[in-house]
Order: C-alpha cells, then structure tokens, then sequence
C-alpha cells in the first residue's frame, strides 16, 4: 500500500523511467502519492514490470514507449499523459 501521500493528486512525467535512475525516480514519485506516467524506449519489460509494481501496489503508473530524442514522441507521450490522468 501506498505509506506517503505527499503527492496525492498530482500527476508526474519522467522522460526515462525503465532503468537506474529513472526508476527510482519513477517509484518514489508513486508512492508519494503521485500518478505517475514514464517513458522507455528499449526496455519495455522493465517498464512493463514497473507500472505492475506500481498499480499492484495501489498505485497509478503508466508506461509510454518514447524516444527523448524524438520531439513529436514526447508531445504525445504528453498529450497522452495529460488525457490519462
């Protein structure tokens, strides 16, 4: 369950969130309380392993497939997170 609410309400982007850092990050923001959506280019298990931690967990997460380097990827991933939450 989710212990911190700090962040109950908001919605968080993270450009990279299937790995390292990116991860971490990812996860912290939800158990905060945040619903979070992420992006990953390669690593769609890892991805796909996080967002299942997450809602498992009580949590709101979603994974986006999206290339940083690709500003018309990143809109959408935007626009997409924008009409999720």
């Amino acid at each position: 369950m989710i212990e911190h609410l700090k962040l109950a309400g908001k919605v968080a982007l993270v450009q990279g969130g299937s790995r390292g850092i990116g991860a971490a990050i990812v996860q912290r923001l939800a158990k905060e309380g945040a619903a979070v959506a992420f992006t990953y280019v390669s690593s769609e298990v890892n991805a796909l392993e996080i967002q299942d931690s997450i809602v498992a967990n009580g949590g709101r997460a979603l994974a986006i497939r999206a290339d940083s380097a690709d500003e018309k990827a990143i809109r959408q991933a935007v626009q997409t997170t924008v009409v999720v939450n």
